[in-house]
């Protein structure tokens, strides 16, 4: 996510041409979701996650191996980096589909914190300056560090153990399944339909959504307004620090947001999540200094963190295990295509209006998914589904 666009602007620095390669990473999401999420759920999918991070390393090898002996190349960027999130679509689906294969539903909850906490502080603290760190070695050391990471991995996934009295998720009855002319189509939109069949999952996925527009706005424009000379004159160091801070937030929640649901409930914390969305924009909305706009970065930053956990558990407990690939991928789709409408749109705010106005119609698109979440929910039992699996309520066969 930041060696590429870092090795594009060594290649060029015109803008379209080093977002292309950030776009096409994003974009293995509305290309190969759907099918990807079908394979997650057809497969094994512990083979599945050794063989896609075993091809990752070997992408960046290559991509060693090229630069050496031919130098930069944009399209090979390019290509490389769509290559590479078709991995992250197969690799996210597969170890989200894993967890409760692991672990038993009480403990989902936590499982699920721990993973967002390691998120946060490798990919949001330490893989950044990491990746600016290491490209100052050359290509060689910047690339062929996460080929290692991606190969550690494998032995960890080869003795990862199965929770007694979990259903074996593969490829049994595949055939069966696809006897029928027209299957295949049918197994690849199954995970968008099973999502909308399910009222509680339906509903997440349309406010994750509306909350992506704010974030794509925050995406699209929040650096024109941080970096000098702009409203806070920040320089690119004091920018990172400030990124930092977001991701602070998200590993400071982590380990208590298990407690705070079961101590004030699913919804009160899902609820403590959307005002920190409104918190991302607000300030910057309204033109305040350094010091309210550090404060909300941190309060967002702890409320992404703290939705996609509870979100994740009740989707896996929800979801039976067989469909879990397709339903995350259907869902990732459908919530992730908002992104670049939201950015598309906020660009077009801020050329016309400025960069507070758009800002400010983000708040206000904020403050909608809030009212829409009191009203969509207000009858939804959410605390039931946290803790209980339908797997273990209904069982297959």
């Amino acid at each position: 996510m930041t060696l590429l666009p870092l090795l594009a602007l060594t290649i060029t620095d015109a803008p379209g041409e080093v977002a292309a390669v950030t776009v096409s990473g994003t974009a293995a999401w509305a290309i190969f979701g759907l099918p990807g999420g079908w394979l997650v759920d057809v497969v094994d999918r512990r083979r599945l996650l050794v063989v896609v991070n075993v091809s990752r390393a070997l992408l960046l090898l290559t991509l060693m191996a090229v630069w050496s002996v031919l130098g930069g190349s944009l399209p090979i960027l390019i290509s490389l980096a769509l290559l590479l999130g078709m991995g992250e679509v197969l690799a996210d689906s597969s170890f989200t589909a894993l967890v409760p294969e692991v672990v038993p539903p009480v403990l989902r909850g936590r499982a699920n914190a721990r993973i967002e906490t390691t998120i946060n502080v490798l990919n949001q603290l330490a893989g950044p300056p990491l990746a600016g760190l290491l490209l100052g070695f050359g290509v060689i050391a910047a690339s062929g560090l996460p080929a290692a990471l991606y190969l550690l991995a494998v032995p960890a996934l080869l003795l990862m153990g199965r929770r007694a009295g979990s259903p074996r998720i593969g490829p049994r009855d595949r055939g069966r399944r696809h006897a029928k002319r027209g299957a295949w189509h049918a197994e690849l939109t199954s995970g968008i339909r099973l999502l909308w069949r399910i009222p509680m999952l339906r509903s997440l996925t349309v406010l994750t959504a509306g909350m992506n527009l704010v974030w794509a706005t925050w995406g699209a424009l929040f650096v024109i307004y941080a970096v000098g000379p702009g409203g806070l004159g920040l320089t690119s160091i004091g920018y990172g620090v400030l990124l930092g801070g977001m991701a602070l937030g998200g590993v400071l929640v982590a380990p208590v947001i298990d407690t705070a649901v079961r101590r004030v409930g699913v919804r009160w914390v899902l609820f403590a999540d959307l005002l920190g969305t409104i918190f991302l924009v607000a300030p910057v909305a309204a033109g305040l200094g350094l010091a309210p706009v550090a404060i909300g970065l941190t309060i967002a930053g702890a409320g992404a963190t703290v939705w996609r956990t509870v979100v994740a558990t009740l989707r896996q407990n929800l979801v039976p295990q067989a469909s879990l690939g397709r339903v995350y991928a259907a869902s990732r789709l459908l919530s992730w295509g908002v992104i670049p409408i939201g950015a598309a749109a906020a660009g077009l705010i801020a050329e016309g209006f400025g960069v507070r106005v758009a800002f400010f119609a983000a708040m206000l698109v904020a403050v909608s998914v809030l009212c829409g979440f009191l009203l969509s929910l207000r009858h939804t039992d959410l605390e039931k589904p946290y803790v209980k699996a339908q797997d273990e309520e209904e069982p297959e066969g």
